[in-house]
């Protein structure tokens, strides 16, 4: 019942099953128990076993896709327990019985489908940490018993596949996008030899998550890859018994688009209108394939063609407006408003900043950052409020982290600092703020969120020419002190200046929701 219960639950809900479902009594009872299945195999064929299978299932459909639950300490412990039961050797056994079998007992169904569905859908920083661990453990036990079954694949059953498919994700996730992984030659070659369409997809679908905008451009025929995707789209957009690959097929689309190559190619091949029913239609799933679908039509917006056929679709433009007028679940609304002011007041803003301007600023600083890098990003905050500038942030999507908000923090800020990473390449909405703030003419600093991390493609353009501070390479304080110097040298340089850089409000009813701090301006400071 609580597994049905938050399966089906809209953010309304979350709140009351939250409570009860999570609370620290239950969840110290659950992790021990998973603790004493993944050490001895204790639990396992108990008569109770599947009310554990559904306990475990109801919190995973309650924090599917809603980070801020993820992020609960109590959660963060379970998964670890999580964690360890497929990194044990009960799990290795059963994994190696499951060939052919068309149907799971309650045990292996626990095991093999629940714990491994729990995993791949974390998305907190815990995440990658998760997958060396499961990489660790299993990935040479893995890799032995696909090298005895590869030539009988054809005989998998599709409980088999299923496993297959969930365990995969984790494995090629986290650390495993080191390029280091999978040298050029290697891709090439591989994909150059795969004639099996299947296959060929199935191998994109792991590429889109390690390939860097270079490597895009050197593929002997970078169009091939939204051929594929194009034709599995088409057979399985309306096909009920293939949900979970649609679903699958929709994240890897939405990493890949992130390449403007993949952006040309996807418009090029006639994508958008299956893209816009699976946004649009209510019968798809709002988080797994409506919510992606719209971030790969807002990541779509970024290519001239494409956004000229959206902007000339009137009823993909009035179904934005019903979801933003009617839907309960915030995701969904946050990237249709996205999308309508892409679409249609984004252009116009800009207009009218090169029309008149102020140099008044409500903030010093606006902080354009991915949320898996919040960490790094509150701490650089937090330094900026302390020593007394006044700093936009949008804290753990507290003011909805629609474009609206954002438009008025960029607007209204004398520095727009981009915290550049992976995470924030492949984000549209990173992507939206970015350009705006650079259409705009604001004064960007790049910072480098991670280690070794360089931009590339649209982020590397929008960062050209300008001084990297990269934070993880020089260590905080220093690189925190060359953030200051670099805001006080531009800020001198533009006071120099005979034509100082403007900024404007919008006179269209925008609401400024902002976090106020100190009001010390950056000259009292320095």
């Amino acid at each position: 019942m609580f597994a049905d219960m938050c399966c089906r639950a809209t953010d309304a809900d979350v709140s009351p099953l939250k409570r009860l479902l999570i609370y620290k009594n239950l969840m110290n009872e659950l992790k021990e128990i998973l603790f004493e299945i993944a050490t001895t195999g204790k639990h396992l064929h108990d008569t109770y076993i599947e009310a554990i299978d559904y306990m475990l299932r109801a919190i995973h459909y309650l924090q599917k896709g809603r980070i801020e639950i993820q992020k609960d300490p109590l959660l963060c412990a379970l998964l670890i327990a999580v964690v360890k039961c497929v990194c044990s050797i009960y799990f290795i056994d059963m994994f190696k019985k499951v060939v052919r079998l068309e149907k799971l007992d309650k045990a292996q169904t626990f095991i093999l489908d629940t714990c491994t569905d729990y995993i791949r859908w974390q998305e907190t920083d815990q995440y990658n940490e998760t997958c060396v661990s499961v990489r660790t453990a299993l990935l040479r036990d893995f890799t032995m018993w696909l090298q005895d079954q590869a030539l009988s694949f054809r005989q998998w059953s599709k409980i088999t596949i299923k496993i297959m498919d969930q365990l995969c994700i984790t494995l090629i996730h986290g650390n495993a996008q080191d390029n280091d992984t999978y040298t050029q030659d290697i891709r090439d070659d591989y994909l150059a030899s795969i004639e099996d369409e299947m296959t060929r997809f199935n191998v994109y679908r792991i590429l889109a998550s390690i390939m860097t905008e270079e490597d895009i451009k050197t593929l002997t025929n970078p169009s091939a890859i939204a051929n594929v995707f194009l034709t599995f789209l088409t057979k399985l957009i309306d096909d009920s018994s293939m949900i979970p690959r649609f679903h699958n097929l929709l994240r890897s689309l939405k990493i890949l688009v992130q390449h403007d190559q993949i952006k040309e190619n996807v418009t090029k091949q006639g994508m958008l209108p299956l893209l816009i029913r699976c946004a649009t239609q209510t019968k798809f799933d709002s988080i797994k394939a409506r919510q992606p679908a719209l971030e790969i039509l807002l990541a779509l917006t970024f290519n001239d063609e494409a956004a000229s056929q959206l902007k000339q679709n009137s009823e993909f433009i009035t179904n934005l407006k019903i979801i933003l007028t009617t839907s309960t679940e915030s995701g969904l609304k946050r990237v249709a408003e996205s999308l309508i002011w892409k679409l249609e007041k984004e252009k116009t803003a800009i207009a009218m900043y090169h029309a008149i301007g102020s140099t008044n600023y409500t903030y010093d600083i606006m902080l354009s950052y991915s949320h898996s890098d919040r960490d790094l990003c509150y701490r650089i905050h937090d330094r900026l409020i302390k020593d007394s500038f006044r700093v936009w942030l949008d804290r753990d999507y507290m003011y909805g982290g629609t474009m609206i908000a954002m438009a008025n923090a960029i607007e209204n800020s004398e520095f727009v600092l981009i915290c550049m990473s992976d995470a924030y390449k492949q984000s549209a909405y990173c992507q939206s703020e970015a350009h705006y703030a650079f259409e705009r003419r604001c004064c960007l600093i790049p910072l480098v969120m991670k280690l070794n991390y360089r931009p590339d493609g649209w982020l590397g353009m929008i960062a050209t020419g300008k001084i990297y501070i990269d934070f993880p390479k020089l260590g905080f304080d220093i690189a925190y002190d060359r953030l200051k110097n670099e805001i006080d040298h531009n800020q001198k340089k533009r006071n120099h200046s005979t034509t100082p850089m403007k900024t404007i409000q919008h006179s269209v009813a925008f609401t400024t929701r902002a976090t106020e701090s100190k009001k010390k301006s950056i000259n009292k400071q320095q």
